[in-house]
């Protein structure tokens, strides 16, 4: 009689967990630039102010310390008042 050899129940779990890790890992980048939340209306003004010249960059590209003087320096070049600045770079730091 011949002997079967049939895969472990622990390899068929480790398998089965490893495929659904692999399907299921590109949709959580745990720095993924917004997610699934609603885009918010200041968002929206980043991304169409300075991502008409440049790449809007992700909140997480730069460090909370820096983004004022990286808002400071493209103020102009992107047309915001000093409230919208303010406003995107109070979202900056909550999105960071």
């Amino acid at each position: 009689m011949t002997k079967v050899n049939r895969p472990s129940p622990l390899g068929v779990m480790c398998c089965m967990i490893l495929l659904v890790g692999f399907l299921l890992a590109p949709g959580c980048s745990p720095k993924e630039f917004g997610g699934n939340k609603p885009i918010s209306p200041v968002r929206q003004m980043y991304e169409q102010r300075c991502g008409n010249c440049h790449e809007a960059y992700p909140p997480y590209a730069y460090s909370d310390g820096e983004w004022p003087g990286i808002l400071e320096s493209m103020q102009s070049q992107a047309g915001m008042r000093d409230e919208e600045k303010q406003a995107v770079l109070r979202w900056l730091k909550a999105s960071n």
